[in-house]
Formats: C-alpha cells, structure tokens, sequence
C-alpha cells in the first residue's frame, strides 16, 4: 500500500485493490491514483457506499476512499483514509452520474 500527504490535509494510502483499478480504467502512467485524488473535485449525493467519492475528469473516473479503521493493512492512527476503489465515470449509477452533472467543473 503506497501512502503519501494528500493536499486536503490528511493522508491518503491506495490498497492493491485501488491501485488495480486505477491501472484497469485509465492509461495515466504519469498520474498515480493518490495524485488524482489531490485533483479530484468531491461529489456530493452521489449514492455510492463509500465516506468520500471524487470524480477525476481527465481519467473519467470516480475514486472512492474509506476511513482506516474499515481496513485492517493501515496504520493505527485513525486519521489515515483508504483509497479502496476506482470505477468508471461514463458507467457509473445514475445517481453518480447526475452528482458529476451537477458539479461546475466537471
């Protein structure tokens, strides 16, 4: 699991899982998930099991992040987040769909 500081203050990590998606829906070699998630716009009401969904529009795609204390591979901190999936924007639910919609910068 890599990690790093993310620009919204708190620390973000990529699991294997997100770091598996993020390489499944994107061809951004230059980008890593962790980096996206820094420029990501967070969606509100988007429906998605998740404590914060962001939607990366140069990938299309949503990153999801979770506290640390629902994953067992993290630090015990507390104030470390896990970035546990990515999915494809363009095929997302319709209530994703409709948060991206209604976000001035997507």
């Amino acid at each position: 699991m890599s990690q790093r500081k993310s620009s919204d203050g708190g620390n973000i990590k990529v699991s294997r899982h997100g770091n598996s998606r993020w390489n499944q829906w994107t061809d951004s070699p230059g980008i890593d998930p962790d980096v996206a998630w820094d420029n990501a716009i967070t969606l509100g009401n988007h429906g998605l099991y998740c404590e914060e969904a962001r939607y990366h529009s140069d990938t299309e795609t949503v990153l999801f992040v979770s506290p640390s204390d629902q994953n067992e591979n993290v630090d015990e901190s507390g104030d470390t987040r896990v970035l546990v999936t990515v999915i494809d924007a363009t095929t997302c639910k319709s209530e994703c769909k409709s948060a991206i919609n209604q976000n001035p910068r997507s």
